[in-house]
């Protein structure tokens, strides 16, 4: 089997306010992976929202640009290759949700990391952790084709879910309030949510306000205890215990470490 061939790859974490302006790449296609924070992507005119664990797939000479959320800025990985397996051919989709992030980062970088080595057999290396990805992607869009009605209608929910929660993370959120946005009795939206997305309602709330404090963390000044009562915990111990559990670390050792990715 022919590898595909890596042409250009770049890990961004983006600033406040940074946008990428119209381009195009008449001779290669590109993956652009989000794997933290939210934004927008404009492909070919048409504007999406993104945010951690959707991938945009463009073609060769296709126009798109790119803008970060001012306060939850993302970090994208963008990849540029020719080449593949024809069996991974056909007409994709221009966004894709990728479920598990976990597996695409692992891939991302062991990429940059030899890369960054440059030994013997770079290139093929490089190639064979590129049809990874592009394996992965693929069964994104297949498990996307091929999932039922009712599989359709809990991602809906399940989104709609996530929609709520990333609107109002700074706020107190009631489960009789989650489910009221869906038309669902609690219990229901609960037990469609985890089988989703592996997360109970208030775990995946805690992950995106731990992913809120890093952010507050790097792009301001803001201590422990304010960036707690900027996210609506009234009590800053407990959250620093959800802090923890999500990245391993305390708050306290996160700012002090330089504010580097957890």
């Amino acid at each position: 089997m022919e590898l595909p061939e890596v042409l250009f790859t770049h890990l961004y974490r983006c600033e406040p306010g940074w946008s990428m302006g119209r381009r195009a790449h008449p001779d290669c296609q590109e993956m652009f992976f989000v794997l933290e924070g939210r934004g927008s992507f404009t492909l070919e005119g048409t504007r999406y929202d993104a945010e951690a664990g959707d991938v945009f797939l463009i073609g060769p000479g296709q126009v798109h640009c790119a803008e970060a959320d001012p306060s939850d800025p993302y970090v994208y990985y963008s990849l540029h290759y020719s080449g593949g397996p024809t069996s991974l051919g056909g007409r994709y989709p221009s966004k894709v949700r990728v479920e598990d992030l976990s597996e695409v980062r692992d891939v991302i970088y062991k990429m940059e990391a030899e890369k960054a080595r440059r030994r013997m057999g770079c290139k093929e290396m490089m190639g064979a952790y590129l049809l990874q990805l592009l394996t992965l992607v693929a069964r994104a869009v297949h498990r996307e084709d091929t999932s039922s009605p009712l599989d359709r209608r809990h991602r809906w929910v399940a989104e709609r879910i996530k929609e709520y929660l990333q609107d109002h993370m700074y706020e107190r959120i009631t489960l009789a309030e989650v489910a009221e946005q869906v038309s669902l009795s609690p219990h229901y939206c609960c037990l469609i949510f985890r089988k989703v997305t592996g997360y109970t309602i208030f775990q995946y709330l805690n992950l995106i306000r731990v992913e809120r404090a890093k952010a507050l963390f790097r792009h301001s000044h803001l201590n422990v205890t304010e960036v707690a009562q900027e996210l609506g915990y009234k009590n800053v111990y407990y959250f620093s215990r959800v802090f923890k559990k999500v990245t391993g670390v305390p708050p306290s050792r996160f700012v002090g470490d330089d504010r580097k990715i957890v």
